[in-house]
Protein backbone atom coordinates (compact mmCIF):
# COMPACT_ATOMS: atom_id res chain seq x y z
CA UNK A 1 0.00 0.00 0.00
CA UNK A 2 2.64 2.40 0.98
CA UNK A 3 4.69 1.85 -2.15
CA UNK A 4 1.79 2.22 -4.09
CA UNK A 5 0.79 5.12 -2.90
CA UNK A 6 4.85 6.78 -3.59
CA UNK A 7 4.05 5.90 -6.93
CA UNK A 8 0.32 7.70 -7.18
CA UNK A 9 2.34 10.92 -5.75
CA UNK A 10 5.82 10.54 -6.59
CA UNK A 11 7.14 13.82 -6.03
CA UNK A 12 4.99 15.20 -2.99
CA UNK A 13 6.32 17.24 0.02
CA UNK A 14 4.75 16.88 3.44
CA UNK A 15 3.80 21.09 2.62
CA UNK A 16 2.15 19.94 -0.89
CA UNK A 17 4.75 21.31 -2.86
CA UNK A 18 5.71 19.05 -5.98
CA UNK A 19 9.95 19.01 -5.89
CA UNK A 20 12.22 16.85 -8.23
CA UNK A 21 15.10 17.87 -6.26
CA UNK A 22 15.72 17.91 -2.61
CA UNK A 23 14.37 15.35 -1.34
CA UNK A 24 16.39 13.32 2.25
CA UNK A 25 13.50 11.20 3.53
CA UNK A 26 10.05 10.67 3.53
CA UNK A 27 7.16 11.48 5.98
CA UNK A 28 5.07 8.42 6.44
CA UNK A 29 2.39 9.83 8.98
CA UNK A 30 -0.46 9.90 7.63
CA UNK A 31 -1.59 13.46 8.25
CA UNK A 32 1.21 14.70 6.36
CA UNK A 33 2.11 12.26 4.03
CA UNK A 34 5.27 12.96 2.28
CA UNK A 35 8.83 13.83 0.81
CA UNK A 36 10.92 15.89 3.03
CA UNK A 37 13.82 18.74 2.46
CA UNK A 38 16.50 20.16 4.56
CA UNK A 39 13.81 23.21 5.48
CA UNK A 40 11.19 21.23 5.78
CA UNK A 41 13.00 18.55 8.33
CA UNK A 42 13.93 21.60 10.17
CA UNK A 43 11.02 23.23 10.54
CA UNK A 44 8.92 20.09 11.46
CA UNK A 45 11.66 18.89 14.27
CA UNK A 46 11.61 15.32 12.26
CA UNK A 47 14.91 14.93 14.37
CA UNK A 48 14.26 16.26 17.74
CA UNK A 49 11.42 14.53 17.88
CA UNK A 50 12.72 11.39 16.79
CA UNK A 51 9.75 11.22 14.46
CA UNK A 52 9.11 7.33 13.84
CA UNK A 53 7.21 8.55 10.90
CA UNK A 54 10.66 9.27 9.51
CA UNK A 55 12.50 7.46 6.68
CA UNK A 56 15.68 8.99 5.98
CA UNK A 57 17.58 8.15 2.35
CA UNK A 58 20.96 7.43 3.96
CA UNK A 59 22.52 7.95 0.70
CA UNK A 60 21.59 11.66 0.28
CA UNK A 61 24.53 14.27 1.13
CA UNK A 62 22.46 15.98 3.98
CA UNK A 63 22.89 12.36 5.98
CA UNK A 64 26.23 11.55 4.68
CA UNK A 65 27.28 15.03 6.13
CA UNK A 66 25.28 14.79 9.87
CA UNK A 67 27.74 11.40 9.83
CA UNK A 68 30.67 13.03 8.92
CA UNK A 69 30.13 16.22 11.81
CA UNK A 70 29.15 13.23 14.19
CA UNK A 71 32.52 12.10 13.57
CA UNK A 72 34.60 14.74 13.54
CA UNK A 73 32.78 15.88 16.37
CA UNK A 74 33.19 12.53 18.71
CA UNK A 75 37.07 12.72 17.48
CA UNK A 76 37.52 16.06 18.95
CA UNK A 77 36.14 15.12 22.20
CA UNK A 78 37.96 12.20 22.65
CA UNK A 79 41.32 14.11 21.55
CA UNK A 80 40.29 16.76 24.30
CA UNK A 81 39.71 13.84 26.82
CA UNK A 82 43.08 11.92 26.13
CA UNK A 83 44.96 15.58 26.41
CA UNK A 84 43.08 16.32 30.25
CA UNK A 85 44.26 12.73 31.04
CA UNK A 86 48.08 13.64 29.45
CA UNK A 87 47.83 16.84 32.04
CA UNK A 88 46.75 15.35 35.00
CA UNK A 89 48.83 12.61 34.93
CA UNK A 90 51.97 15.37 33.77
CA UNK A 91 50.89 17.31 36.58
CA UNK A 92 51.09 14.30 39.30
CA UNK A 93 54.37 12.97 37.88
CA UNK A 94 55.89 16.73 37.81
CA UNK A 95 54.56 17.41 41.47
CA UNK A 96 56.19 13.69 42.68
CA UNK A 97 59.85 15.04 40.52
CA UNK A 98 59.88 18.23 42.51
CA UNK A 99 58.54 17.66 46.02
CA UNK A 100 61.60 18.33 47.33
CA UNK A 101 61.79 21.43 46.20
CA UNK A 102 61.46 24.29 48.74
CA UNK A 103 59.36 27.32 47.89
CA UNK A 104 58.20 25.79 44.36
CA UNK A 105 55.03 24.84 43.24
CA UNK A 106 53.19 23.04 39.76
CA UNK A 107 50.11 24.73 39.17
CA UNK A 108 48.75 23.28 36.14
CA UNK A 109 49.43 21.36 32.47
CA UNK A 110 48.29 21.14 29.26
CA UNK A 111 48.67 19.67 25.85
CA UNK A 112 49.35 22.22 23.36
CA UNK A 113 48.56 21.29 19.51
CA UNK A 114 51.84 20.22 18.52
CA UNK A 115 51.94 17.61 21.34
CA UNK A 116 54.02 19.59 23.70
CA UNK A 117 53.11 19.17 27.40
CA UNK A 118 52.88 22.73 28.67
CA UNK A 119 53.69 22.46 32.72
CA UNK A 120 53.28 25.79 34.26
CA UNK A 121 55.00 26.24 37.99
CA UNK A 122 55.50 28.85 40.07
CA UNK A 123 58.85 29.37 42.46
CA UNK A 124 60.22 32.25 44.65
CA UNK A 125 64.40 31.35 43.25
CA UNK A 126 65.67 29.82 40.06
CA UNK A 127 65.26 25.99 39.94
CA UNK A 128 67.39 23.69 37.26
CA UNK A 129 64.97 21.69 36.02
CA UNK A 130 66.67 19.96 33.27
CA UNK A 131 66.88 16.49 34.97
CA UNK A 132 62.86 16.43 35.70
CA UNK A 133 62.48 17.27 31.99
CA UNK A 134 64.80 14.44 30.90
CA UNK A 135 62.56 12.03 33.00
CA UNK A 136 59.41 13.58 32.05
CA UNK A 137 60.23 13.30 28.25
CA UNK A 138 61.21 9.57 28.97
CA UNK A 139 58.35 9.01 30.47
CA UNK A 140 55.46 10.79 28.55
CA UNK A 141 57.06 10.00 25.42
CA UNK A 142 56.61 14.23 24.54
CA UNK A 143 58.37 16.98 24.47
CA UNK A 144 57.90 18.91 28.07
CA UNK A 145 58.08 22.52 27.94
CA UNK A 146 58.65 24.00 32.42
CA UNK A 147 57.06 27.22 32.18
CA UNK A 148 57.63 29.72 35.39
CA UNK A 149 55.19 32.12 35.81
CA UNK A 150 55.49 35.81 35.67
CA UNK A 151 54.54 36.85 38.65
CA UNK A 152 55.88 39.12 41.51
CA UNK A 153 57.28 38.19 44.42
CA UNK A 154 54.12 38.70 46.99
CA UNK A 155 52.01 36.98 44.46
CA UNK A 156 54.38 33.96 44.01
CA UNK A 157 54.46 33.80 48.40
CA UNK A 158 50.56 33.66 48.00
CA UNK A 159 50.36 31.20 45.36
CA UNK A 160 52.67 29.05 47.43
CA UNK A 161 50.96 29.87 51.32
CA UNK A 162 53.73 31.69 52.25
CA UNK A 163 52.88 34.64 54.90
CA UNK A 164 54.32 38.00 52.73
CA UNK A 165 53.81 39.49 56.95
CA UNK A 166 56.40 36.35 57.84
CA UNK A 167 59.27 35.89 56.06
CA UNK A 168 60.35 32.82 58.35
CA UNK A 169 58.04 30.00 56.59
CA UNK A 170 59.50 27.92 59.75
CA UNK A 171 58.18 29.88 62.20
CA UNK A 172 54.50 30.45 60.43
CA UNK A 173 54.59 26.19 59.75
CA UNK A 174 55.12 25.23 63.23
CA UNK A 175 52.40 28.25 64.04
CA UNK A 176 49.86 26.47 61.78
CA UNK A 177 50.99 22.86 62.91
CA UNK A 178 49.93 24.20 66.33
CA UNK A 179 46.47 24.68 65.64
CA UNK A 180 46.24 20.78 64.57
CA UNK A 181 46.60 19.77 68.27
CA UNK A 182 43.99 20.19 71.31
CA UNK A 183 42.16 21.32 68.45
CA UNK A 184 38.78 19.83 69.64
CA UNK A 185 36.87 23.41 71.08
CA UNK A 186 37.67 25.16 67.52
CA UNK A 187 36.60 22.37 65.49
CA UNK A 188 33.05 21.84 66.93
CA UNK A 189 32.61 25.37 66.14
CA UNK A 190 33.73 25.87 62.76
CA UNK A 191 32.03 25.39 59.32
CA UNK A 192 34.90 23.80 57.85
CA UNK A 193 38.31 22.01 58.36
CA UNK A 194 41.18 20.78 56.21
CA UNK A 195 43.82 18.05 56.34
CA UNK A 196 47.15 18.58 55.55
CA UNK A 197 48.27 14.89 55.12
CA UNK A 198 45.43 14.34 52.36
CA UNK A 199 45.30 17.67 51.82
CA UNK A 200 41.27 17.61 51.43
CA UNK A 201 38.91 20.23 52.97
CA UNK A 202 34.90 19.17 54.75
CA UNK A 203 32.64 20.29 56.76
CA UNK A 204 33.90 20.41 60.26
CA UNK A 205 30.46 18.01 61.08
CA UNK A 206 32.65 15.04 59.02
CA UNK A 207 34.90 15.01 62.45
CA UNK A 208 33.68 12.19 65.07
CA UNK A 209 37.00 11.06 66.39
CA UNK A 210 39.91 12.62 68.96
CA UNK A 211 42.66 11.67 70.49
CA UNK A 212 42.60 12.03 74.03
CA UNK A 213 44.68 14.75 74.54
CA UNK A 214 44.70 18.12 77.06
CA UNK A 215 41.42 19.66 75.01
CA UNK A 216 41.02 16.82 72.16
CA UNK A 217 42.77 16.44 69.10
CA UNK A 218 40.73 16.21 65.52
CA UNK A 219 41.62 12.67 63.68
CA UNK A 220 40.75 13.27 59.55
CA UNK A 221 37.96 10.87 58.63
CA UNK A 222 39.05 10.38 55.54
CA UNK A 223 42.89 9.64 56.62
CA UNK A 224 42.95 8.58 59.59
CA UNK A 225 45.80 11.47 60.61
CA UNK A 226 45.12 13.84 63.53
CA UNK A 227 46.00 16.85 60.93
CA UNK A 228 43.07 18.62 60.70
CA UNK A 229 43.19 22.39 60.68
CA UNK A 230 39.85 24.48 61.69
CA UNK A 231 39.34 27.21 59.88
CA UNK A 232 39.91 30.48 61.48
CA UNK A 233 40.07 34.39 60.91
CA UNK A 234 44.05 33.89 61.23
CA UNK A 235 44.49 32.46 58.19
CA UNK A 236 42.79 31.25 54.94
CA UNK A 237 41.93 27.81 54.79
CA UNK A 238 42.55 26.73 51.28
CA UNK A 239 44.15 23.79 49.27
CA UNK A 240 46.86 26.19 48.22
CA UNK A 241 47.60 26.21 52.20
CA UNK A 242 47.14 22.76 52.76
CA UNK A 243 49.71 21.72 49.88
CA UNK A 244 52.19 24.44 51.29
CA UNK A 245 52.00 22.39 54.59
CA UNK A 246 51.89 18.87 53.15
CA UNK A 247 55.18 19.94 51.72
CA UNK A 248 56.66 21.22 54.38
CA UNK A 249 55.68 18.46 56.99
CA UNK A 250 54.90 15.14 54.28
CA UNK A 251 57.38 15.71 51.60
CA UNK A 252 54.75 16.22 49.74
CA UNK A 253 53.32 12.60 50.23
CA UNK A 254 49.86 12.88 49.98
CA UNK A 255 48.26 10.07 53.06
CA UNK A 256 45.78 7.64 51.47
CA UNK A 257 42.63 7.31 52.22
CA UNK A 258 41.01 5.17 54.87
Amino acid sequence: MMLRYIEEHPNICVDGIVRKKGKIGYCWCKTHRGYLTEKILKDHECLQKNCRYLEKFPNEAFWQRRIKTKLARNNKKVKREESEFLARKAVMIAKEFTCDIDNFKITQAEVLENGTVKINFVAIDFVNLEGVVNLMRKILGRNIWMNSLKRSISAKKKMLGIDELDPDRDEQMEYLNEKSYDNQPDVVTSQVCGCFACRLIFQSDDVTDYINDTFGTAVCPYCGSNSVLPESDEYELSEDLLESMNQYWFDGKVSEFV
